[in-house]
């Protein structure tokens, strides 16, 4: 949520002029690679499956989608007391998430994915959120009541399916983005492990409510069939298959070994949010109680293809270590665990009908792909067909 100035968004109940699409006076929160995903949509194209029509038709999509958006977030201002509120657009991933600006103050409306979240989950998100600011002194968004006095808003929406709406207050500061100085992943090291010991010391009430990823689902991750478009080449499939047979192997001894509690599992550029040498969090949604590595990989794999990777790495482990005294031990597990959170994504995009059901798919898949090669030369593994 950085600084960037905001124009006045449009009144879609007057028919006023559609604002420029294309990024222009936008300050996107998507992840680094979603990010270079939808800068790419026209243009990029990933043999033999994207062809220039379907390139250009998902490049069409998006105004309309953005209108229906922006419909969407009106619809949520309904529930606050908000008169003539000011809506710019920031991102659309698992959720939409818009600036408001009102008599001077500005906040931030989320609005989840239908079916993503019950109430009951959301509320003890935010109240994890609390528990971060107060007990750690970390800082996250506070929510804002609706007109009802409730801080989580059930939204339904034209297309028959409820989506769960937040409104927060704007916390200041600038994105961490995804281009980060080894002092920047250092404070990253020493956030993150803050957490993972809070919440090794107790379990917070938002984990008993959330996933609890098992080796056995782990293992799954591995399993990456060759169906559908043949949408890889032979490097690129030998990869896939070889590193799954490598990980089937140390997804044991990962799991037994990583100490398990609520980690987040998305703690990168998107969701943090620096304020000179505070680094705050905006986004708590995607927590879950896995092994800390997993976490601990999770922050790693956007900067491991960086021309400054060991650096950005060695920087992000001494913040931990710090803090958390089960750093060092934990750190022969760490090329594992990138190479299958990359392995897991690259599942994730060819499990969908079409790699391009959503813009960035591509992209994903690429640096996926880039990251499972780099992790394989660390750890010596043959990948060659």
């Amino acid at each position: 949520q950085g600084n960037g100035a905001m124009g006045r968004s449009p009144d879609l109940r007057s028919g006023a002029e559609w604002p420029n699409l294309n990024g222009e006076g936008h300050r996107t929160m998507l992840s680094p690679l979603a990010k270079l995903a939808t800068r790419a949509t026209l243009h990029y194209r990933y043999e033999p499956e994207t062809s220039w029509l379907e390139a250009w038709r998902l490049t069409l999509a998006v105004p309309l989608e953005r209108r229906r958006q922006y419909q969407l977030a009106l619809k949520a201002l309904e529930r606050y007391d908000l008169p003539g509120a000011e809506l710019r657009f920031l991102s659309a991933s698992g959720n939409l998430v818009f600036r408001v600006e009102h008599a001077g103050k500005v906040y931030a409306l989320r609005i989840g994915g239908p079916g993503r979240r019950t109430m009951d989950q959301v509320r003890a998100e935010l109240s994890y959120g609390d528990d971060l600011q107060g007990t750690l002194g970390i800082r996250t968004p506070e929510a804002v009541a609706g007109r009802d006095g409730q801080l989580v808003q059930a939204l339904p929406g034209d297309d028959g399916r409820t989506r769960l709406v937040v409104l927060f207050t704007w916390m200041a500061g600038e994105a961490y983005g995804d281009e980060p100085t080894p002092q920047q992943m250092e404070l990253l090291g020493r956030l993150q492990a803050r957490m993972h010991a809070f919440a090794l010391e107790h379990e917070p009430a938002y984990a008993r409510d959330r996933h609890r990823l098992t080796a056995d689902q782990a293992l799954r991750w591995t399993e990456v069939h060759r169906t559908g478009e043949p949408v890889l080449q032979d490097a690129d499939w030998a990869l896939v298959l070889r590193m799954g047979d490598y990980l089937q192997e140390r997804i044991p001894d990962l799991f037994a070994r990583s100490p398990k509690a609520l980690v987040h599992f998305d703690l990168q550029g998107g969701n943090l949010l620096l304020d000179g040498d505070d680094l705050g969090i905006i986004d708590l949604d995607d927590c879950l109680t896995a092994p800390v590595v997993l976490g601990m990989a999770t922050a790693l794999t956007y900067t491991t293809t960086k021309p400054d990777a060991d650096d950005l790495r060695r920087a992000f482990l001494a913040g931990h270590a710090a803090v958390h005294s089960r750093a060092a031990e934990l750190e022969n597990l760490l090329d594992p665990a990138i190479a299958l959170i990359a392995l897991r994504e690259v599942r994730r995009v060819l499990g969908w009908e079409r790699i391009t059901a959503k813009p960035w798919g591509p992209l994903v898949l690429q640096e996926s792909l880039r990251v499972l090669r780099a992790m394989a030369h660390r750890m010596g593994v043959q990948v060659e067909p």
